[in-house]
């Protein structure tokens, strides 16, 4: 089942999820269809693929990673930070501390913020159409709840990522 995680994956998911990890939804190239985390199985997230995970929590009776199906958004995935969006900007006026980083390739970071609860699509809609009219993160990609992020493991067409979470 989960044991094609790797360690750094299914710490990210567990502290995105919390309890319900498992429901987490991921993808890889060559299935970027994708399934929940209790499905898996050996040779899914393979390390030759870039392997993905969604932001959201999708319905339990919903078979599909769609806007609509979405019951929490559970995170904030600021992208492209140190290409689209300048490093010490991003640092210097965004005013939390991101609960993990993860270096995608070379000086491409994001910023991964849980947030305790998740957002309801709605908020989440709202949150982004705020973010897109700011001058520094305003540019960051990933405005739908259902988008997908890295997960610290595969292949990443480029080479293994920098990943650390914060204490």
């Amino acid at each position: 089942m989960t044991s094609v995680l790797k360690p750094k994956s299914e710490k990210l998911l567990k502290t995105v999820f919390g309890e319900r990890w498992t429901d987490a939804w991921v993808c890889w190239k060559g299935n970027m269809t994708g399934k929940r985390v209790h499905a898996l199985e050996a040779g899914d997230l393979p390390d030759e693929a870039d392997c993905y995970f969604s932001i959201a929590l999708i319905d339990a009776f919903k078979w599909s990673r769609s806007n609509e199906n979405v019951e929490r958004v559970m995170c904030l995935v600021i992208d492209d930070i140190g290409t689209k969006i300048d490093k010490e900007a991003f640092e210097m006026f965004f005013p939390l501390e991101a609960t993990w980083w993860l270096e995608t390739s070379p000086g491409n970071w994001q910023a991964g913020f849980a947030i305790d609860g998740g957002l309801s699509r709605e908020e989440y809609d709202a949150l982004r159409a705020g973010m897109k009219r700011n001058a520094i993160w305003g540019h960051s990609d990933g405005i739908d709840a259902v988008h997908l992020f890295r997960l610290p493991q595969g292949s990443h067409t480029k080479r293994e990522p920098a990943w650390r979470i914060a204490a």
